[in-house]
């Protein structure tokens, strides 16, 4: 079976800007690489974006999302964790993983989890990368 990063619709729904960080999407309290991490944590306020956040929401910007419009950032986060799963399986666990890190985390760390090298991770982290690049591109994001 062959799977698309493709949604029908780049419009998911969401809920009025209720002053949530874009963070607001992420899976409360993981534990990865030995830390836990929730916003509780970090005092109340929702952790930094880790690297993988920033590059796609450099996408975004780049095919057209406006960055200044919370709502639409939390519906660029909500489009990446639907697709997440229609990646390749270690691809998807991969990228999974960095998803849900934080800035700290290691990639050798993750790597472990995986059981892969960690060169070996770097590589299925970038191909993550190169087709949700190519997803965001492809896809309406004005208005």
């Amino acid at each position: 079976m062959h799977r698309h990063l493709e949604g029908t619709s780049s419009q998911l729904p969401v809920q009025k800007d209720t002053g949530i960080s874009l963070q607001s999407t992420r899976r409360p309290a993981q534990a990865v690489g030995g830390t836990q991490r929730s916003p509780a944590a970090s005092g109340g306020s929702a952790p930094p974006l880790n690297r993988l956040q920033r590059e796609l929401l450099a996408n975004f910007a780049d095919a057209g999302g406006d960055l200044g419009d919370a709502a639409a950032c939390r519906r660029l986060f909500g489009w990446v964790e639907v697709r997440l799963p229609l990646l390749p399986d270690q691809a998807h666990r991969a990228m999974e993983l960095v998803w849900g890190a934080d800035t700290a985390t290691p990639y050798r760390h993750l790597a472990w989890q995986l059981n892969v090298s960690e060169p070996a991770f770097r590589q299925l982290v970038s191909r993550g990368k190169c087709c949700f690049r190519k997803a965001i591109q492809r896809q309406t994001w004005e208005g």
